[in-house]
C-alpha cells in the first residue's frame, strides 16, 4: 500500500492562452506492507520541482478549459522523475 501527496506552488507566464512556468513544493510519500506476520511501514518528505506548460481555452471572462503538462524532479533517494498530464477547469477571479 503506497501513497504520495504533492503540494506545489506555481509561477506562470501567459501568452495568448498558452502558459509556461515553474513549480516547486513538497511530496509526502508513505508506504506499508505485510507478509504473513511481518509488517513494515515508512514515510518520506522530499522537494519536487520542474517546468509546467499548458493551454487554456477561455469560455467566457471567468471560466476556461485547458490541458497542462508537468515534469517533476524529486530530491528523494531512488526517486524517478514524474510526468503528469492534466485536464483543467479554471475559474478566474
Amino acid at each position: 500500500n503506497t501513497g504520495t501527496t504533492m503540494l506545489l506552488g506555481q509561477g506562470n507566464y501567459y501568452f495568448m492562452g498558452a502558459h509556461f512556468g515553474l513549480e516547486a513544493g513538497v511530496a509526502l510519500s508513505s508506504w506499508a506492507g505485510e507478509i504473513s506476520t511481518l509488517t513494515a511501514a515508512g514515510s518520506n518528505t522530499s522537494l519536487v520541482y520542474g517546468p509546467v506548460a499548458g493551454y487554456d481555452l477561455k469560455i467566457d471572462k471567468t471560466i476556461s478549459l485547458g490541458l497542462e503538462v508537468h515534469y517533476l524532479f524529486s530530491t528523494a533517494q531512488n526517486a524517478v522523475n514524474n510526468v503528469q498530464t492534466l485536464a483543467s477547469f479554471k475559474i478566474w477571479l
